[in-house]
C-alpha cells in the first residue's frame, strides 16, 4: 500500500488577551496625563510648606522642622533629599511625587506573584486609572508616595499571609511602618490587617512576633512626635465637618475616582453577579486565592475604622482615604478576575470603565487648590520692590504655630527668588478683628502685607472680620488673588512700588 502522508499538524489558533491590550494602552496613556496634567501649576499652600522644609541648609534644620509639622516626615525627607541634587523649584518639587505616582501601577506586575495573572492585570491598571492619583502626580505632597507604599503594603501582605513566618511578616511590617510615617492613617490599616493576620493564623501568627521590630521606626517617631500632635488635639478644631449620611457618596467617588464611575462600576458588578448567576457558577473566590480577599477585608475594615472615628471626631478629608484605595481597588481586580470563567472581557471592560472617567477627568481638570497659591502674590510684592513683609496665615492652628517656621513659609517665593525680604508673622488674639494690627506692623516704609485665608474652614479670622486694608486706609492697595471663599490678599503702600493691577 503507498505510504500515506502524515496529517499537518492543527494550527493554533492566535488568541488575543483583551485585557492586557486595555491595560498596555492604559498604562502608556496615564504615564502621559501625569506628566502633563498639572504641571505649570504654582504650588498651593501646603506644597509652599513642602519647599519651606525641603529648602532648608541641614539635617538638623530638617528634623527641626518636620518637629513641628502636625505630618509625618518620610516624604518630606525625600523632598529634602531631592533638593540637595535638583533645588527647590516647583517641577524639583514635584518630581518625587511623579516618579511614585508612575511606578505605584507597575508594582503589581513586577511583585504579585501571590495573585493570578488576571487580577494583577486589572488592578494594575486600576491603579493606573484611579483618578485622585493623577491629581497627586504633580502635587509636591504625600499623597502619590502614599499611594505607591500602599500598594507595596498590600503585596507584601498577601505574601505574608500565604507564607506566615518572621521573614514575610517583617516584610509587611516594615512596609506598614513606612506608611506610618508617610501619613498617620497608615496605622488604620496596619492594625485591620494585624487583626485579620492574627484571625487567619492564630499560634504561627504568634510565633512571628519578631516582625514586630520593623515598627520600630515608626514609633520611635511617634514618640518623639506626640508633643506636637497633643498641642494640636487641644485646640479641638472643627476644620474637617463630622462624618454622616451626606457625605457617604463623597467619600466613595473618592475611593472609586469620581461620583460618574460609582454608577458605572455599580452596573458593572450587577452585570458581573448577573453572568455568574447565569452560569451556575457558586465559587467565585477559588480563583484568586483567600489570602489577597483578606488584604481587601483588611483594607475595608481600615476604612471603616476611619469613617467610625470621623463621625465623632472632625479628623477625616477625602484624600487621607489614599492609604486605603489600593487594596479596596484589588477586590475590584479580584471580582472581574473570578468572573472571567464566564465574562471572559470583565476585566477589559472594567478597565476601559476606569479609563473613561479619565477622559472626562482630562476634559475639566479639578483646579480647585490652584487657588489657594501666594506665589502670584510673591510675584507681584516682588515687582513692587517689597523690603519687609507682615504675614498672616488666618487659620484656627495659628495658635500653636512656629514664628519662624511661618516666617520661612511667608517668605519662601522671595527667599527662592534671591530676595532675603525680612517676614514678620502677625498672632492676632481669638476674636479680634486683624485688620488694625496689620496696618500697625506694616506701617514702616517698603512694608507689606499677605493674608491668607480660607473662609470655609471654621475659626478663620476672616470669617468675622473680612479684610478691609484698603478701606481703612487708603495709602494702601490690595489684590486679592484668591477665589472669594479662599483670600490670597497681597497689599502694597501706594506711594512704594507698584500699585496692584
Amino acid at each position: 500500500m503507498p505510504h500515506e502522508p502524515n496529517p499537518a499538524p492543527p494550527r493554533r489558533r492566535l488568541t488575543i488577551d483583551a485585557t492586557l491590550v486595555v491595560l498596555a494602552a492604559v498604562l502608556v496613556a496615564t504615564t502621559w496625563v501625569r506628566v502633563r496634567t498639572g504641571a505649570g501649576r504654582p504650588l498651593w499652600f501646603d506644597e509652599t510648606w513642602t519647599g519651606m522644609i525641603a529648602a532648608q541648609p541641614t539635617f538638623a534644620d530638617f528634623i527641626h522642622q518636620c518637629r513641628l509639622e502636625l505630618n509625618p516626615p518620610l516624604f518630606y525627607l525625600v523632598t529634602w533629599l531631592t533638593a540637595k541634587l535638583a533645588g527647590v523649584s516647583n517641577a524639583a518639587l514635584r518630581l518625587p511625587s511623579l516618579v511614585f505616582s508612575v511606578l505605584a501601577p507597575l508594582l503589581p506586575l513586577v511583585l504579585g506573584r501571590a495573585l493570578d495573572r488576571q487580577s494583577r492585570l486589572v488592578w494594575s491598571g486600576l491603579l493606573a486609572c484611579w483618578v485622585p492619583a493623577l491629581w497627586f502626580a504633580h502635587d509636591a505632597r504625600g499623597y502619590a508616595m502614599l499611594g505607591f507604599l500602599a500598594v507595596l503594603n498590600t503585596l507584601a501582605f498577601v505574601g505574608a499571609l500565604r507564607r506566615p513566618g518572621s521573614a514575610a511578616a517583617l516584610a509587611w511590617t516594615l512596609s506598614g511602618a513606612l506608611l506610618i510615617l508617610t501619613h498617620y492613617f497608615g496605622g488604620f490599616l496596619l492594625l485591620a490587617q494585624a487583626v485579620v493576620y492574627v484571625g487567619a493564623h492564630r499560634r504561627l501568627a504568634l510565633a512571628a512576633w519578631p516582625a514586630v521590630i520593623g515598627l520600630v521606626p515608626a514609633a520611635a517617631w511617634i514618640a518623639f512626635h506626640a508633643g506636637r500632635l497633643a498641642d494640636a488635639a487641644r485646640l479641638n478644631l472643627m476644620a474637617y465637618p463630622l462624618i454622616g449620611s451626606d457625605h457617604v457618596l463623597r467619600l466613595l467617588a473618592f475611593v472609586v475616582g469620581s461620583p460618574l464611575l460609582v454608577a458605572l462600576v455599580a452596573i458593572w458588578a450587577a452585570a458581573t453577579l448577573l453572568a455568574m448567576r447565569l452560569s451556575g457558577s457558586r465559587k467565585p473566590v477559588t480563583a484568586v486565592g483567600y489570602e489577597p480577599l483578606l488584604a481587601v477585608a483588611a483594607a475595608g475594615g481600615g476604612l471603616a475604622i476611619v469613617v467610625a472615628l470621623a463621625t465623632q471626631r472632625p479628623i477625616l478629608e477625602p484624600k487621607y482615604l489614599t492609604v486605603f484605595v489600593p487594596g479596596l481597588l484589588l477586590g475590584l481586580a479580584l471580582c472581574a478576575s473570578a468572573a472571567r470563567r464566564v465574562w471572559q472581557t470583565a476585566g477589559a471592560v472594567l478597565l476601559v470603565l476606569f479609563a473613561s472617567g479619565v477622559m472626562l477627568w482630562r476634559q475639566q481638570p479639578d483646579q480647585r487648590e490652584t487657588v489657594y497659591s501666594f506665589e502670584g502674590a510673591s510675584r507681584m510684592l516682588m515687582a513692587a520692590d517689597t523690603t519687609r513683609l507682615v504675614f498672616f496665615w488666618d487659620h484656627p492652628l495659628l495658635p500653636i504655630e512656629d514664628a519662624d517656621q511661618l516666617g520661612q513659609v511667608g517668605g519662601f517665593f522671595l527667599h527662592r527668588a534671591g530676595r532675603p525680604v525680612p517676614v514678620e508673622p502677625v498672632f492676632p488674639g481669638r476674636g479680634s478683628d486683624p485688620n488694625p494690627l496689620l496696618l500697625a506692623q506694616a506701617a514702616p516704609a517698603g512694608s507689606a502685607i499677605l493674608w491668607v485665608y480660607n473662609t470655609r474652614v471654621p475659626g478663620t479670622a476672616a470669617r468675622a472680620w473680612p479684610p478691609v486694608i484698603g478701606a481703612r486706609d487708603p495709602r494702601w492697595a490690595c489684590r486679592d488673588f484668591g477665589d472669594g471663599a479662599i483670600g490670597i490678599l497681597a497689599c502694597t503702600q501706594r506711594e512704594h512700588g507698584q500699585s496692584p493691577r
